[in-house]
């Protein structure tokens, strides 16, 4: 299969996928609101931070990135709320540009792309404990291989266990299984939610997600937010054939920080975001790092911008 027609596959496989959630969910239950979420967000070109090729220094090299993002969530409600199933899938791609690069050097690193579908069972014990399962299988490649391999193939999940402590604070405990930060390996994981009952509200998922809230209006709010996110991505026919790699990996690793606005109308969500973030790419062979591989980039600037429809 060629590159071009694994990507037009890729896309119809997403586009079919999200019919299928929406039926099925829409079939099985009373609907709460699904939603859709289209966001993308540019991060400026900076320089590496302590190079690990001198070459690099020299030529005061420069990485940026850009992403684009397409999220479709339906969650379906049973036994009058006891138990709530969430499917979730999603389509996203990175692209990378160089400036400065030195000639001779690969650039060969130039777009990922990942589409996920996820399955959340949230199951109410009692009206404080709750526990909550999710797995996501999830392509995570740059599609340059002639056809699909099973290297493209990465499994993520996630157990909590969940306390609601009053009608403000919610908080639980748990491990998931994900590749955003590397090596997939087990990781602690806790969240959190509160709600003032006023004009304040929190959430986490840490240590990838957190932001605060402050409501200006009954449609609009300004908060700060907290964002990890990234994968580590098969990236086949980047190395020569005599290479030594013999499955090469990369984990790309950005992490977002700043201020944000959000607005709604009617069933529509626009929300801007923006501040610093600090991005590192490191090669690996299958899941074993390669030795001075780490590039890491100095901090930058970013503007994210993203809309979400209710239905």
């Amino acid at each position: 299969m060629k590159t071009h027609d694994t990507k037009r596959l890729t896309y119809r496989l997403t586009i079919v996928l999200a019919g299928l959630i929406l039926f099925s969910t829409q079939a099985l239950a009373r609907m709460p609101r699904s939603s859709l979420t289209v966001e993308g967000n540019l991060l400026g070109k900076v320089r590496l931070d302590n190079p690990p090729v001198a070459e690099l220094a020299e030529k005061s090299s420069k990485v940026g990135s850009a992403y684009f993002g397409v999220n479709l969530m339906c969650p379906v409600i049973v036994d009058h709320g006891k138990t709530m199933f969430f499917l979730e899938g999603k389509y996203c791609q990175r692209r990378f540009t160089y400036s400065h690069w030195p000639e001779g050097f690969s650039k060969e690193i130039d777009w990922l792309y990942e589409v996920s579908l996820g399955l959340t069972a949230r199951l109410a014990l009692n009206q404080q404990w709750a526990v909550i399962f999710n797995l996501t299988p999830q392509l995570a490649t740059n599609f340059e291989g002639d056809e699909l391999q099973v290297e493209d193939l990465k499994f993520q999940g996630a157990v909590i266990v969940e306390k609601t402590f009053n009608n403000r604070w919610t908080a639980g405990l748990g491990v998931a299984y994900s590749t955003t930060f590397g090596k997939p390996l087990p990781l602690p994981i806790a969240t959190f939610r509160y709600e003032s009952g006023g004009r304040w509200h929190a959430s986490g998922y840490l240590p990838a997600d957190a932001d605060l809230w402050y409501r200006l209006s009954s449609s609009s709010e300004f908060g700060l937010v907290a964002h990890a996110e990234g994968s580590l991505y098969h990236i086949p026919e980047v190395f020569p054939a005599g290479s030594s790699i013999e499955d090469p990996e990369v984990q790309y690793l950005s992490v977002l920080f700043g201020p944000a606005v959000q607005t709604q109308i009617n069933r529509v969500k626009f929300t801007v975001k923006g501040g610093l973030t600090y991005q590192s790419l490191s090669l690996f062979d299958g899941t074993d790092k390669i030795d001075n591989s780490k590039y890491d980039l100095k901090p930058g600037a970013f503007v994210n911008t993203g809309i979400e429809i209710s239905f």
